[in-house]
């Protein structure tokens, strides 16, 4: 299992409507907020506060081929030549 040092900077959350809802950073909106939705928030963070991967190298919740197939991915973080670089899969915690 990877162990991952969380940075003390959180999401933003916020209710409406009844609805508890996160704010995105990459997508720069609010999201209904779930177990995978936080885990994801979450992971964002850690790219990009702790590993200092640049906003612009994200992408969240797209489409990608691969050997021809369609799939979908939570977290897609591309290298200094828009390539793929790292696929990322997000559960909820206690999955």
């Amino acid at each position: 299992m990877l162990a991952i040092q969380f940075p003390d900077k959180k999401p933003q959350l916020k209710k409406e409507k009844g609805r508890e809802l996160v704010f995105c950073i990459i997508r720069k909106r609010w999201v209904l907020l779930t177990p995978e939705e936080w885990v994801r928030q979450n992971f964002l963070f850690y790219l990009i506060e702790v590993l200092h991967y640049p906003h612009a190298f994200i992408a969240v919740e797209k489409k990608i081929k691969i050997a021809e197939v369609e799939r979908r991915f939570d977290i897609l973080v591309y290298d200094q030549h828009t390539l793929p670089f790292i696929i990322v899969e997000c559960k909820k915690m206690s999955v």
